[in-house]
């Protein structure tokens, strides 16, 4: 049920519920969970009361401010947006978990998809395999960490991933550039929608996301590039 309960000996506490912890988004971010109860167990383990420790964390979240590039959450243009530093397959899988469980609330889910160019080629591929179950449409970027690979290297190579992963090649979507690849992103998407971007710029990409304002010639330039949702 969601309980995080200290053990200690033969004592067995009930601290809070994972709900309770905003960087958690109600339960429903597993990394988080594990990452709360390693910082739980280290207050306890240095004496640190219960009361203090669910205070404090009740008061953490994962906002721009407290966490940067971490899981943050922006809901001020009619749909949501969420900016994670996911930049190796693990990391990425962990967020298409989350993307799973917050799709029945939105209708289309938007990634904006990299990792840096010194991984393996078959790392970069999985990352695109697994971006390709998590998202209804993908838009590969690779600066400004190419890292020297010759441009257009890595986004070649996630699209490797995702298309053989059975990803519909029209639902890709290539921006060299991470400013161009946000932008695009977020002109393109539509109230109810789901974005998530793994930027490397994270303090130059937070105030795009906040000050978004649509653009009626770019918006309509980026929605004839994707094709109709299911849910359309």
């Amino acid at each position: 049920g969601g309980a995080l309960v200290i053990h200690d000996g033969e004592d067995r506490r009930l601290l809070m519920r994972a709900r309770e912890i905003p960087a958690t988004l109600g339960g429903l971010a597993d990394f988080n969970i594990a990452n709360s109860l390693a910082a739980i167990a280290i207050a306890h383990a240095h004496g640190v009361r219960a009361s203090t420790i669910r205070g404090a964390m009740a008061s953490f979240s994962s906002s721009f401010q407290q966490s940067p590039g971490r899981l943050n959450v922006f809901d001020g243009h009619g749909f949501r947006v969420i900016m994670d530093y996911a930049h190796n397959p693990a990391s990425m899988t962990a967020l298409c978990e989350l993307v799973a469980k917050l799709r029945p609330d939105h209708d289309r889910v938007i990634g904006m998809i990299s990792i840096p160019g010194d991984r393996r080629d078959e790392d970069i591929r999985t990352m695109g395999e697994i971006a390709a179950g998590g998202f209804d449409d993908l838009v590969f970027r690779e600066t400004p960490d190419g890292r020297g690979r010759t441009p257009g290297e890595i986004i070649a190579l996630l699209e490797e991933g995702a298309l053989a992963a059975g990803f519909p090649p029209e639902r890709i979507h290539r921006r060299r550039r991470e400013r161009d690849a946000v932008e695009f992103c977020l002109q393109a998407a539509r109230a109810g929608d789901l974005v998530v971007l793994t930027p490397t710029e994270v303090e130059a990409t937070w105030p795009m996301v906040t000050g978004f304002r649509a653009g009626r010639a770019q918006r309509s330039e980026a929605e004839r590039s994707f094709a109709p949702s299911a849910a359309s």
